[in-house]
């Protein structure tokens, strides 16, 4: 008997040893110039502006009484009246429709600056009439099949401006963008997608999805999605989180991390973006839920969930939502409230992530 537990004990250990030195071998991450480089080109300024553009267009919907009538639109048409009525019982309307355009019509004119062709994908939902989005791509010189897209969702919630929710996860994808198409380009496809109806059930993210499993786009190796990465804290207990298991899963307490979301499949992903930012942004803390993040319901609230669900690897970067904000879905998610130093090194952490990826 205590050779059999004997010889478990040292199955274990050896167990415990391989995952140990793959765990390292997924996290590591040696700094490179280039990269390094590469990141300097993120521009604290440039974020700024594009948060304050976007922020200040709004939502298309507002709240109205669920018991109320939907209020009428300036202009609207057929299929927003539609639209009206199905979002009735929800308590909400479109109130703005010219919301959406306005906001594509930034994003499509700042790719242009960048150097890269935007392109509409206008899906249906059978619920609230259409939606649009947008994507735009860098191809690769060596190994254009190899395909990472670099997403975040550009709708905001009902009568929010949406700063962090999400124009900073917007503006932190230009700014990579731009990164990205300076220099030689890199070797890998890198696609850039900003998602409609994201606040409504992940409905624009599911549509891209779609089009993806219906061969009309080249699916991605992985999915790098950036969700409210503007908000930071140093106050005591400002970080709040859904679970808390002592020595297991102990989140930090004060709200001055970004933390990295993946799943089981995006396991060896999660642990070099971990890595990248450990190597890269060390002014930064980092919180990883890289390795279990598909056993937290509420590390599933953003567009890298439609990945998942389609068995695609798929990263998220965030500031933790209404765990960390209280203007979370609120109209003072507003400009004044980011942290825009400590954004941009969110944003050369992703960015330096994609640049090694793509190399």
């Amino acid at each position: 008997m205590m050779r059999i537990v004997g010889k478990a004990l040292i199955g274990l250990l050896i167990t415990g040893v391989i995952v140990f030195l793959f765990d390292s071998w997924c996290g590591y991450c040696r700094k490179k110039s280039d990269v390094a480089t590469g990141t300097e080109g993120v521009s604290q300024s440039l974020l700024e502006q594009h948060v304050r553009e976007l922020s200040s267009i709004g939502s298309v919907f507002s709240k109205v009484p669920r018991s109320s009538g939907i209020r009428d639109s300036p202009g609207e048409t057929n299929e927003i009246s539609k639209a009206n009525q199905n979002l009735k019982p929800h308590g909400l309307a479109i109130t703005n429709p010219q919301a959406r355009e306005r906001k594509l019509l930034y994003l499509e004119r700042t790719l242009r600056d960048i150097g890269i062709q935007p392109n509409r994908l206008t899906f249906h939902t059978g619920k609230i009439g259409s939606g649009i989005n947008l994507y735009g791509e860098i191809k690769g010189k060596k190994f254009p099949d190899k395909i990472i897209d670099v997403t975040a969702h550009y709708d905001t919630f009902a009568d929010s401006p949406g700063a962090d929710d999400n124009s900073s996860g917007v503006a932190g994808v230009l700014e990579i963008a731009k990164v990205l198409n300076s220099g030689s380009g890199p070797s890998k496809t890198v696609r850039f997608v900003f998602f409609d109806l994201e606040e409504l059930g992940l409905i624009g993210s599911r549509a891209y999805i779609k089009t993806i499993q219906e061969g009309k786009m080249a699916p991605p190796e992985l999915c790098l999605n950036l969700e409210m990465i503007g908000y930071f804290t140093d106050a005591p207990n400002s970080q709040k989180s859904p679970a808390r298991i002592p020595v297991l899963f102990e989140p930090p307490t004060v709200g001055n991390t970004i933390v990295t979301v993946g799943n089981f499949d995006s396991y060896r992903y999660g642990r070099k973006l971990d890595g990248v930012f450990t190597t890269y942004v060390q002014d930064l803390p980092i919180f990883s839920v890289s390795r279990w993040g598909g056993l937290i319901g509420n590390a599933s609230r953003s567009d890298h969930y439609s990945y998942w669900e389609a068995d695609i690897p798929a990263l998220m970067l965030t500031d933790s939502a209404n765990f960390r904000n209280p203007n979370y879905h609120k109209k003072s998610d507003i400009l004044e409230t980011i942290d825009f130093r400590r954004m941009r090194l969110v944003v050369q952490g992703a960015a330096a992530f994609v640049l090694e990826w793509a190399r």
